[in-house]
C-alpha cells in the first residue's frame, strides 16, 4: 500500500512540473546547451530517484553511472518506461527526452 501511494505522489510531483519542462520549446541551439538542457530536465524528473550523480538507486532504479545502452535505448526508455520507472511519453516531448538521454551518458564519464 505504501510503494502504490509513493508511486502515486510521484506520478503527480513529475506531472505538476510539465509545464515547466515544456515552457522553453525544446529549442536547443549547439551540444553545450543540449547538455545544460538535458541535465535541468534530469534534475527536476530523474533525480528524485536516480540521484544527482545517477547512482543512488532509489526506488529500484538503474545505476546510470554503469548503462550500457545508447542514447537511443536510454530515449526509448525515457519514452516507455520500465519496471517503477514510469513512461514520460505524457510529460516530455521528444527534445527533451533526447537532452536527458545525452545528459545522461555524461554521468558515466563523471564516475
Amino acid at each position: 500500500m505504501l510503494k502504490g501511494v509513493s508511486v502515486l505522489l510521484f506520478l503527480l510531483f513529475i506531472l505538476s512540473q510539465c509545464n515547466d519542462t515544456m515552457s522553453s520549446g525544446g529549442q536547443v541551439s549547439n551540444e553545450t546547451d543540449m547538455a545544460a538542457y538535458g541535465k535541468e530536465i534530469y534534475k527536476t524528473h530523474c533525480a528524485m530517484c536516480h540521484g544527482e550523480r545517477g547512482n543512488a538507486k532509489i526506488a529500484q532504479s538503474a545505476d546510470l553511472t554503469i548503462t550500457k545502452m545508447n542514447t537511443t535505448e536510454i530515449s526509448d526508455l525515457i519514452y516507455h518506461g520500465k519496471k517503477t520507472m514510469p513512461r514520460f511519453a505524457e510529460v516530455l516531448g521528444e527534445p527533451e527526452i533526447n537532452a536527458v538521454s545525452n545528459y545522461v551518458l555524461t554521468l558515466k564519464a563523471m564516475k
